[in-house]
């Protein structure tokens, strides 16, 4: 998703995005909001390039429950497979 980067964590740097022309997205955090937690500014980041500019970020996390449970159903259907055979 979105990486916090810089000196004081005051750099957000939002990766991934949905967009046919934008790689990236830079947020500079103002000195008193520079204290929130990573996942907060990285929602209010996400949240903001969304509502303003219509671009969403890619859901990486997403991706990979879906792949995980492919390969949880694959092995549930051989595992079914093999007790219809022996």
């Amino acid at each position: 998703m979105a990486a916090v980067r810089g000196i004081n964590g005051r750099i957000v740097e939002v990766r991934r995005l949905d967009s046919d022309r934008f790689e990236r997205a830079i947020f500079f955090v103002r000195e008193e909001y520079a204290g929130e937690s990573a996942g907060s500014l990285k929602r209010r980041a996400g949240g903001c390039l969304e509502k303003k500019f219509g671009i969403t970020v890619g859901k990486r996390f997403r991706r990979a429950a879906l792949t995980l449970l492919g390969f949880a159903m694959s092995a549930l259907a051989g595992a079914a497979f093999a007790l219809l055979v022996s």
